[in-house]
């Protein structure tokens, strides 16, 4: 099964590149929406946390959940 991650989109989108959501030893994935799924097996007993990305490559404050169960 998967487990779906959601966010809310940054207040000021200019020069966005997306999303980068990643956990120790998973691949970073970058996306443009607001919201990703993973296998619950990948992420399961991690910390997943997803931050804004620019184009320049700056970051903005990070969100992290840990998943569970």
């Amino acid at each position: 099964s998967n487990v779906l991650f959601r966010w809310d989109a940054v207040t000021d989108p200019l020069g966005l590149r997306g999303y980068r959501i990643s956990a120790a030893g998973v691949k970073p994935l970058l996306v443009k929406g607001t919201s990703a799924a993973a296998a619950f097996g990948t992420v399961r007993g991690k910390k997943v946390t997803v931050v804004a990305v620019d184009k320049a490559g700056n970051t903005g404050l990070a969100g992290t959940v840990r998943v569970s169960r």
